[in-house]
């Protein structure tokens, strides 16, 4: 199963709170040049393969392409 949030990291960080999953099992990437930023972290849950993520805009970023 799989859960997304969009443009909110806190909605990420109360999901991966409630079902265990620690801190340091979180993964940090950017997409698309630098624009947005990605959480995800996944476990086993109640017998369930959960994976959780999170987009969310790259604070400070005017969503211009490169020069």
């Amino acid at each position: 199963m799989e859960l997304a949030s969009f443009d909110d990291l806190g909605v990420f960080e109360a999901w991966r709170e409630a079902v265990g999953i620690l801190p340091e099992s979180v993964t940090y990437k950017e997409q698309s040049a630098g624009c947005t930023r990605v959480l995800s972290a996944s476990t086993n849950y109640a017998g369930v393969f959960l994976r959780l993520v999170a987009f969310s805009e790259t604070p400070g970023h005017d969503g211009g392409g490169a020069l």
